[in-house]
């Protein structure tokens, strides 16, 4: 079998058609700002979980206004795009200049909120990856953080779950419809919004 590295679902199911059984699972971007929307039955690996690291400790009130690019790590640079599609999606503000506190305020307060509830406190990235473990019900484990070497830390992933309601204001902040809200929204924009598969999975380990 096969594990597959971020292959389109279209490209997957025609390669399912030839050999149903090859892909053992599709490794696939997924975090808070930018979360997996696509309804999908393949076993699922997330990858990205931390947008490179700008989900995490690192970064909350680093400063009120947007860091200068050369303050950013070369991880965090490569995947600003998430926070700009974010900052972007689900509003009509246009104006830039409050987009990291903005990001502040509805993002990384509320992990920081979650984290001291789950007793993980200065450890945000925690919430954040178990967010991704708990998606959707085919999710088979994330790729960690290359930089993250710190075993003992990451066994905490698996010590709490995040109630549905956690989940749902986690949801909510990443500002993507609910898929029982896509019939009765008339008017949005496919590039502005994402469907949410809304099934509730528990914990498979990778």
């Amino acid at each position: 079998s096969i594990v597959g590295h971020r292959i389109p679902l279209d490209l997957l199911e025609e390669i399912k058609k030839e050999s149903a059984d090859i892909i053992e699972s599709n490794q696939l971007p997924s975090n808070v700002l930018n979360p997996y929307s696509e309804q999908s039955s393949d076993n699922l690996v997330f990858d990205n979980t931390l947008a490179g690291g700008l989900l995490s400790h690192q970064y909350y009130y680093k400063r009120r206004k947007e860091p200068f690019l050369y303050e950013l790590s070369n991880s965090v640079r490569e995947n600003l795009n998430d926070l700009y599609q974010w900052s972007s999606r689900g509003t009509s503000d246009k104006n830039t200049d409050n987009r990291w506190n903005t990001f502040q305020k509805n993002i990384m307060d509320v992990l920081y909120d979650l984290s001291n509830k789950y007793s993980v406190s200065s450890s945000i990235d925690l919430i954040a990856m178990r967010y991704a473990l708990q998606m959707t019900n085919n999710v088979k484990g994330i790729v960690v953080d290359n930089n993250d070497n710190d075993p003992e830390r990451l066994r905490r992933l698996f010590e709490f779950h995040l109630e549905d309601d956690d989940i749902d204001r986690l949801w909510e902040a990443s500002r993507c419809l609910r898929s029982e809200d896509v019939e009765e929204e008339e008017n949005y924009d496919d590039d502005d919004y994402y469907e949410r598969e809304t099934t509730k999975s528990g914990l498979f380990l990778p």
